[in-house]
């Protein structure tokens, strides 16, 4: 009743934590992309998960253990420790010895002796003996028994022999095999020297080993009253005999079950609790750090590219929160630059049409202009009061065509991927020369740069040939690249008109002024020499590493 009992308190345990380990598997092990996360709706997802790992751990762990203690202890129980099997069996010997001696009443042993040697097996069958049996007989009444019938050779069985002086069995506890009356020397070679020493009065033992098995063996005289052998006792135990095997019967395995289950429905009692805390407490610090990787995955999905997680611990949760800041930095980054390049695109591409409409309107109306002035000039007579303004119109138009090439020089989008930065000079100085028919010579010594240097020095170099063909009217450009150790120089001089470097236009100007902001963000210098009618030199230098 018990036992049934307590396998029902154990099946009723397994199928409730069956059913809510079940539970925790379909709780979700990351964030559903189409809701954010509320962190505390769920407060036990993996902690629960770990939790149960440390408590079944430990109650299978102490199972397994405690299982294999208990089919150790029924084992070893079977043996008895110091049981010495070599001095049961001298023990029994010295006992026949002495049993035969008094019974022969010190004199000279007969040819017949009237009393056999060993004890019957009660309740036997002698189909069924197997020599375990003796092991009692051996230990307890250092007795063997009486084998009434011929075992195969191969069953290792204990017997005791009576010897004569003359090496003939006189007794057997064995008589079907070592029959009264044969010789020792004929059925026991190997000990016969042994028997002979005791029947000279020297006691001997020792082991050997057949088919059957090992075998140990004691020869014991049997004295007279005068202190003379009249005869030797002979006792051979197979020395499995001494040694009981384990047999798992019904009963014990029963029994062991039993035990099993008391010990489980204690585990899950006492150590369910014990390991749902143990697993709380040591999951709490992993499950908060865990979270704030969460809630720091969350925010960067949302956008805030600007949180950071604190490093707590070198372990491998602290690897992924220094790798969840690089990537947060990196991404940042990325999405900054990004940002700059769609802006830069949208402003070249602003810059695109604006040129365009400027080539495709106004500047084909300066052109039909310029054309009406000559003709106008051309009918009037040389002495027309009329002839200067129409001079005076068609030289206006003739220098606004050339400041419009100029602009569309300037609006014109140069592709620094394809080119590289020498190429896309030598291509803007081309242009120039045969657009607008300026002397550009150029001296560009440089190797590939980072793709952010060779852009402001591409705008800077537009926003100075500009300068020089709108404002300066320069006939002739200089355009000198080169590099010194970490610094990258351009240099840009010009013939034109100049000007004074205290001027109000100059300090008001909006393309120096860009130009100064794009030096400045690079961390450069910008040297500028210019005089009234000595025309402009530019020198810009930009360290080569972006960050000093």
């Amino acid at each position: 009743m018990l036992d049934a009992f307590l396998l029902a308190i154990i099946l009723i345990l397994a199928v409730m934590n069956v059913w809510l380990w079940h539970r925790v598997r379909r709780l979700p092990n990351r964030p559903s992309p189409e809701h954010k996360i509320k962190m505390g709706k769920r407060r036990f997802g993996l902690q629960l998960r770990m939790t149960f790992s440390y408590v079944w751990i430990t109650i299978v762990s102490i199972l397994v253990f405690a299982l294999l203690l208990d089919f150790a202890s029924i084992f070893f129980s079977q043996l008895e420790p110091g049981v010495d099997a070599s001095a049961v069996v001298r023990e029994t010997a010295q006992q026949y010895a002495t049993w035969v001696a008094d019974q022969a009443q010190g004199a000279t042993l007969g040819n017949v002796f009237p009393y056999p040697l060993g004890a019957s097996l009660s309740g036997v069958n002698p189909d069924d003996y197997i020599d375990s049996d003796a092991r009692n007989m051996l230990e307890t009444d250092h007795v063997v028994p009486y084998l009434s019938k011929l075992y195969p050779d191969s069953q290792p069985v204990t017997f005791a022999l009576l010897v004569a002086p003359n090496m003939h069995i006189l007794s057997s506890s064995y008589p079907m095999r070592y029959l009264p009356g044969a010789s020792v020397r004929d059925l026991l070679r190997r000990q016969a020297d042994w028997i002979q020493r005791a029947l000279n009065g020297l006691e001997g033992r020792g082991t050997f080993t057949e088919p059957g098995g090992t075998q140990i063996y004691t020869v014991t005289p049997v004295w007279s009253r005068a202190g003379q052998p009249v005869g030797a006792i002979y006792v051979q135990v197979p020395l499995s005999t001494l040694h009981y095997s384990v047999e798992f019967s019904p009963d014990l395995l029963f029994r062991v079950f039993r035990g099993w289950l008391i010990l489980l429905l204690v585990l899950v009692l006492v150590l369910s609790p014990l390991g749902g805390i143990f697993g709380f407490i040591s999951t709490r610090g992993l499950i908060k750090r865990l979270k704030r990787l969460i809630i720091a995955s969350t925010a960067v999905a949302d956008g805030n590219y600007q949180y950071r997680l604190p490093v707590a611990r070198r372990d491998e949760v602290g690897q992924l929160e220094q790798q969840f800041n690089r990537m947060a930095e990196q991404l940042g980054e990325g999405i900054a630059r990004q940002k700059e390049l769609a802006e830069e695109n949208a402003r070249l591409a602003e810059r695109s049409r604006i040129s365009r409409e400027l080539h495709d309107a106004i500047s084909q109306d300066l052109f039909s202009l310029s054309m009406l002035a000559g003709g106008l000039q051309s009918a009037l007579p040389s002495d027309s009061p009329l002839q200067h303004q129409a001079s005076i119109l068609e030289q206006t138009t003739t220098n606004t065509i050339r400041e419009m090439r100029a602009l569309l020089l300037e609006l014109r989008p140069t592709s620094l991927e394809q080119l590289g930065l020498v190429e896309a000079l030598e291509e803007l100085a081309m242009a120039y020369r045969t657009r607008l028919g300026i002397t550009v010579r150029t001296d560009l010594k440089c190797t590939r740069l980072s793709a952010r240097i060779e852009h402001t020095l591409l705008r800077i170099a537009q926003e100075a040939l500009s300068n020089a063909a709108r404002h300066a009217n320069a006939t002739e450009i200089e355009i000198a690249l080169w590099q010194v150790s970490e610094m990258i120089t351009l240099r840009i001089g010009d013939n034109g008109r100049g000007f004074r470097s205290d001027s109000e236009g100059l300090k008001h100007g909006l393309g120096l002024r860009l130009m100064r902001e794009r030096i400045q963000e690079m961390c450069g210098l910008l040297k500028m020499e210019s005089a009234p009618g000595e025309g402009t030199k530019l020198e810009i230098c930009l360290p080569l590493k972006e960050d000093v």
